[in-house]
């Protein structure tokens, strides 16, 4: 549920709209907002958040294997930590 929430809250699909996105496809690997493109919670659940943190770096490098995105640029990486705590991280290749 708070993937959900997220998308809607960050911004990347129209508040009520998320239902819509996944239907058409725009949500997850080969869409326009690739999401948990290492299985998300469903393969790598002992390590918590940390492990989507590697991945969106690994994303970013190439480093990636079969799961590599063509040419990502940002990545953002959210997680909580129980009611009402969240943290968020937007990584880039690009030095500011």
């Amino acid at each position: 549920m708070w993937v959900l929430q997220m998308l809607e809250l960050y911004g990347f699909v129209e508040p009520g709209g998320v239902g819509e996105a996944f239907a058409k496809g725009e949500v997850g690997y080969g869409g326009r907002l690739p999401l948990n493109t290492n299985g998300g919670q469903l393969s790598e659940a002992y390590m918590w958040g940390f492990l989507h943190l590697v991945e969106a770096v690994r994303q970013l490098r190439g480093e990636a294997g079969a799961r590599q995105l063509p040419g990502p640029r940002t990545a953002q990486y959210c997680s909580t930590f129980g009611f009402m705590k969240a943290a968020s991280t937007i990584l880039s290749r690009e030095l500011r």
